[in-house]
């Protein structure tokens, strides 16, 4: 309602009031609640952070009536006050607007221990961008390597560190009657990015000055400001900045394109030139949630613990299946409020820079989902102009395009959860983000599209597959990727290693490790990696996993995407070498004679490989693997799911001579540069022919 609105109801014996507590007694709060962490701090803590002076959110209990309006009716009374607003989705959630101090009315709020569910200020909140300006290009949806600069820092891109925007755009080119809300600062409508795309109320008449649909807010032809109780959103940089990332045209032949281009944009203001009221952001809310908006951009945060934010956010959850979006905050600590929340409705993303490392001032750790592009990020402001700027905020909105593309894919049937799981569980893991974020991965459009159509646990993730036969010696087995399992063959009577142990030493140590860079992406368990950690203990991972000192088991093994020919406590620094050899269509990793790890001198030597092929297969060759049986070992591979499947690899069928390297009789095998008889000897021993 608006402003005027509100006074009227105070004015009327609390009417209004009292028909909510009427109807709405069933859903009052269990005795349980998040919101505990207000009620049990002090008014000193509750007041400490920034606020406004005049405004007080009450939540009332709507199990006792009479006492809830006896409490309302004694705080007004003890503070000079009036309704500001009532929430429309959450029984008994109340702003006052007072004419005494917060603290005063803290403290008759809590003198109405039966009457009140909980009270606290109306926090100040602010947008989480940096605004320096800067010119360059749409790195975020297509990153070729170029130079990006920020405020006189350069940093260099990384190819295909972005959303893979175009891939996306391939299957799903646009999110035609999709509607995004932006709860922001102002948003230039008149901008050529956004004029076509604004949200537009029809159900109003803009020349009449009347409350056509009554909804509470006259004219509101296009949103509605919030922070001025008026029609009209004040154009301001940062609304339109995150507005052009989520939607802009990208068919006018000017300027940016958008990740959801043909998405609606419906601007709810409550934001000003630095800061915003947790009251006015509640109001927000509702109105976008009401008018239809299922997915919401919020690139703002801060303030205290906002328990009536949190209840109103929750609702628009759980009764209008609403998605936000949220900034992670760019104190670089730990993910602000609302985007911690603990909520199902919520993502919470951080920020990326070009080169694929995490903004140092993004907010990081538990409760932010993924990373975006975050950093020097152009798009539009007022003024049909274009800058770049950094922030959370930047990237919030690449990750609610893309859920934009999703609902746009089920024609509005898609749920919150369909789309948060499929934009969750696609993500391009990154070993930087792997403890910074919970996924450990950056937003990848594409993916995301692929696992919205694959449905709920259908995406392509592996469990681990593990040998459960004897020893493996002088074999090999071939892994052929299947969908999300494997098609497997073995090879016996292996004399010498496909791979001659040439190739560079990676000078290992007992219990380290050493990052490879791949000639080509490499497709493993639902995700494509570009680099692998290979480690002195008998395998390679895909994210970061250092040596845990613990015997090898199922959960240590699934800690990361791992394929292991044998997993288990080596020491290349007392024997032996781990190396790596390049091929044209492979890289093989090999341990050369390495020791199990003792005390004792003389420990048996293990002799395997591992071949990534750029087709996807795998390979694994043992010539002699004593520590398998005389400690705990595992041989297998899988991703981050614990699904132990057993396999014992030497009973697989006979590969019937699988291809030789390069499928060549005059492969250059042992990599000095010449093909010659060593070579063709190689193969021979190895494979019995080649063509």
């Amino acid at each position: 309602m608006s402003m005027s609105q509100a006074t009227a109801v105070a004015l009327t014996g609390f009417t209004l009031l009292s028909n909510t507590f009427g109807v709405a007694a069933t859903t009052a709060p269990s005795a349980i609640h998040p919101h505990e962490k207000v009620n049990a701090a002090s008014i000193e803590e509750l007041v400490s952070k920034a606020h406004n002076p005049g405004q007080l959110i009450v939540r009332f209990d709507t199990s006792h009536r009479s006492k809830a309006n006896a409490s309302l009716q004694s705080i007004l009374s003890q503070t000079r006050g009036s309704l500001r607003w009532e929430s429309q989705l959450v029984p008994g959630l109340m702003v006052l607007e007072i004419q005494e101090s917060v603290t005063k009315g803290l403290q008759a709020a809590r003198g109405r221990d039966e009457g009140v569910l909980y009270s606290h200020p109306s926090y100040l909140l602010q947008t989480t961008g940096n605004s320096e300006p800067m010119w360059d290009e749409l790195w975020g949806l297509k990153n070729t390597g170029q130079d990006v600069e920020c405020n006189g820092v350069w940093k260099s891109g990384t190819p295909g560190i972005d959303v893979r925007a175009e891939e996306a755009w391939d299957m799903q080119p646009d999110a035609n009657g999709v509607v995004v809300a932006v709860i922001d600062s102002g948003v230039d409508v008149n901008h050529d990015e956004l004029m076509d795309i604004v949200w537009t109320n029809h159900d109003e008449d803009p020349s009449n000055g009347i409350d056509d649909d009554n909804n509470g807010y006259v004219d509101d032809i296009h949103g509605w400001n919030f922070r001025n109780n008026q029609a009209d959103s004040i154009p301001m940089d940062h609304g339109t900045h995150t507005a052009g990332t989520v939607a802009a045209t990208g068919t006018n032949n000017t300027g940016i394109a958008g990740v959801a281009p043909g998405a609606a944009i419906m601007p709810a203001q409550f934001i000003g030139a630095e800061t915003g009221t947790s009251t006015d952001a509640m109001e927000a809310i509702e109105y976008v949630v009401l008018n239809g908006a299922r997915i919401s951009n919020n690139s703002w945060g801060g303030g205290g613990y906002h328990s009536g934010l949190y209840d109103v956010m929750q609702a628009a959850g759980t009764n209008f299946d609403h998605l936000f979006v949220f900034a992670a905050g760019n104190d670089g600590g730990a993910c602000g409020y609302p985007a911690a929340f603990d909520l199902d409705c919520i993502i919470s993303v951080a920020a990326l820079q070009p080169d694929g490392a995490l903004a140092s001032f993004s907010n990081r750790g538990a409760g932010v989902d993924l990373a975006a592009p975050g950093w020097g990020i152009v798009s539009s402001v007022p003024g049909n102009q274009y800058v770049s700027f950094n922030g959370t905020s930047m990237a919030s909105p690449h990750v609610a395009g893309v859920a934009a593309l999703l609902l746009a894919r089920s024609n509005g049937t898609a749920t919150a959860s369909e789309m948060k799981h499929a934009i969750l569980s696609s993500v391009r893991l990154l070993n930087n983000l792997s403890s910074t974020t919970e996924t450990g991965g950056m937003l990848d459009a594409a993916a995301a599209i692929t696992a919205f159509d694959a449905g709920p646990g259908e995406t392509d993730v592996y469990g681990l597959l593990q040998h459960s036969g004897s020893r493996p010696q002088n074999m090999s087995t071939i892994f052929e990727p299947n969908g999300s399992d494997w098609s497997m063959c073995s090879e016996h009577g292996v004399a010498t290693l496909p791979i001659p142990s040439g190739g560079d030493d990676l000078n290992l140590q007992d219990d380290t490790s050493a990052w490879v860079e791949l000639d080509w992406d490499f497709d493993y368990a639902g995700h494509t990696y570009s680099s692998v950690q290979v480690h002195s203990n008998g395998c390679v991972t895909f994210t970061n996993a250092p040596w845990a000192n613990e015997n090898p088991s199922v959960e240590n093994f699934s800690s990361a995407p791992r394929i292991a020919p044998m997993y288990t406590d080596l020491d290349p620094s007392t024997a032996g070498s781990v190396r790596v050899t390049r091929r044209s269509d492979r890289i093989a990793f090999s341990w050369i004679a390495v020791p199990a790890y003792s005390a004792w001198d003389n420990q048996p030597q293990n002799t395997m490989q591992l071949e990534l092929f750029q087709d996807g297969r795998i390979r694994m060759t043992w010539l002699d693997v004593p520590a398998f049986d005389s400690q705990a070992a595992m041989t297998g591979l899988g991703g981050h799911a614990i699904q132990d499947r057993m396999v014992a690899l030497e009973s697989e069928d006979d590969c019937d001579h699988a291809d030789p390297p390069d499928n060549s009789c005059s492969s250059d095998v042992d990599g000095d540069g010449a093909v010659g008889v060593t070579d063709l000897i190689h193969v021979l021993e190895s494979w019995g022919s080649c063509e």
